[in-house]
């Protein structure tokens, strides 16, 4: 059975792994679109993203109240999201990655599922050395979307 667990365990970190690399890559590809020009009429104007469909779902405003203290996430549409926390501002990455919602900060990247009433839930949490953190279900968090 303990054999059985860790190969599980194993396999949970490989797709970890790909995922992170796929984050990466994306990353890459939106720097590089981000830093071409116009090169028709000479101006240096920086192209306009487009965002996917899921994407275009995500972007608003989602807030959390725990006790007193109310945490907001604004997801802008240039992939920046803003934390507030009792009003103290923190920003971040964020980007869709296999239909997951992926925040990216100094520490590692969080990972929150999509959830069908336009609310995210945090799942996971996975550092910068690729190792996973699955949040267990008692200690998700849901974020409702306000705007």
């Amino acid at each position: 059975m303990k054999i059985l667990t860790l190969m599980m365990l194993m396999v949970v970190g490989c797709g970890e792994n790909r995922a992170i690399s796929e984050w990466k890559e994306e990353k890459e590809a939106r720097a590089k679109a981000a830093t071409n020009t116009n090169k028709v009429d000479g101006t240096t104007e920086k192209p306009v993203k487009v965002l996917t469909a899921e994407e275009e779902k995500v972007v608003g405003t989602y807030e959390l109240k725990i006790r007193e203290d109310t945490i907001n996430m604004v997801f802008l549409a240039n992939g920046i999201v803003e934390d507030y926390i009792n009003g103290k501002k923190l920003e971040a990455k964020w980007g869709i990655v296999n239909g997951y919602l992926w925040k990216r900060k100094i520490v590692g990247i969080t990972v929150y599922r999509i959830n069908k009433d336009k609310s995210i839930t945090r799942i996971r949490f996975v550092a910068n050395d690729g190792h996973p953190f699955p949040i267990p279900k008692d200690k998700q968090l849901t974020f409702k979307k306000i705007k």
